[in-house]
């Protein structure tokens, strides 16, 4: 997924996301978290790719309560 990305700009790979309680984060959390970020941001979930912008998820069906694997920001 890395290699795809570097393709179209630099994308900076974050782990993935726990609350202070270990607990994992879910998309429709990650939004909310990153609700101010202005570029899109690449999310992974178990066997699926999404998309957050302007913190509201961007999919074909709603996967906001997935727990998130990994995730990628735009670089500038």
């Amino acid at each position: 997924m890395n290699e795809v990305l570097q393709e179209f700009g630099y994308w900076l790979k974050h782990k993935e996301p726990r609350h202070e309680d270990g607990t994992k984060y879910t998309v429709g959390e990650l939004a909310v978290s990153l609700k101010n970020e202005k570029n899109p941001i690449v999310v992974s979930v178990n066997g699926h790719v999404t998309c957050i912008k302007n913190g509201k998820v961007w999919d074909i069906w709603n996967c906001s309560d997935e727990y998130v694997r990994n995730y990628w920001t735009l670089e500038k």
